[in-house]
């Protein structure tokens, strides 16, 4: 091995490391341009989802969650710490004060699995009288506060190919008896918030790592190989012009391991 490779594969090693990390970087902002662009032009939706697409139910939310402020910290966002028949008896309390005619839920069911058959039974009644779309009622966690509102949790999430940034938000489920509750994002930045609705538009920052990690190696890879393309056309032009590899500058007349005038670099064929 000469000396002069032996210098050379240090140098190398080096800037293979710094491409990679510069293409990893630039993933990384392509992913998230991308996605942030996805929620601007696709406004929010909710959708009782979390983020692997499947529907929730009381198993996926055994923790406690303490919000900060303004009576925040009463809530509990546990459907895990609420039985079923307790979660029925808060719905339909809710329903009752906002419409009176609403069916009155029997009291005679022994199991709480005979209780969630029945209650889902009565949701879809009271959705066909009182035209309530219920059918996302017995998925969504719900908040009960001290005195009575509720509120729905709710996620979505966007990214290409694969979802890579999620958005959470708290907002009006069945507001009993303060029916005007703003809704409150966890994991993005509000864009545009109405007072008594849900947001509309929403830059989400809380990471769904699998989607965030492949969306990132993907942008970076066809980044990469882009730029490498475009480099080696570049230099097998110049190559084939008899000019620096390096800053191009005309080598006609000279040796072909001769250093460059211009900027010093030897002349490669």
């Amino acid at each position: 091995m000469s000396p002069n490779t032996s210098k050379r594969e240090p140098s190398r090693a080096r800037r293979l490391i710094v491409l990679a990390a510069v293409y990893l970087t630039l993933g990384f902002v392509s992913c998230v341009l991308v996605t942030w662009w996805m929620a601007l032009v696709r406004p929010w939706s909710v959708h009782a989802e979390n983020i692997f697409g499947t529907s929730l139910s009381s198993e996926d939310w055994d923790e406690r969650w303490s919000m900060g402020s303004e009576g925040w910290s009463d809530a509990t966002i546990s459907m895990k710490a609420i039985s079923v028949c307790d979660y029925t008896q808060m719905l339909f309390s809710a329903l009752r004060h906002k419409y009176p005619q609403a069916p009155q839920l029997p009291q005679d069911e022994d199991t709480e699995e005979k209780y969630e058959i029945r209650f889902r039974a009565k949701l879809r009644e009271v959705a066909a009288y009182n035209r309530i779309i219920a059918r996302e009622f017995p998925h969504v966690p719900v908040i009960a506060f001290p005195d009575g509102r509720m509120m729905s949790y709710e996620s979505s999430t966007w990214g290409w190919p694969a979802r890579s940034l999620s958005t959470r938000v708290i907002g009006p489920f069945i507001s009993v008896p303060t029916p005007h509750v703003s809704s409150r994002v966890i994991g993005g930045w509000i864009i545009k918030l109405n007072q008594y609705d849900h947001p509309r538009f929403v830059l989400p920052y809380s990471p769904v790592w699998p989607g965030l990690i492949v969306n990132t190696l993907l942008y970076a890879a066809a980044i990469g190989a882009i730029v490498e393309s475009m480099m080696f056309a570049v230099l097998t032009r110049r190559r084939r012009a008899a000019r620096c590899v390096s800053c191009g500058y005309a080598l006609k007349g000279l040796a072909q391991s001769s250093p460059c005038p211009e900027c010093g670099q030897t002349s490669k064929t």
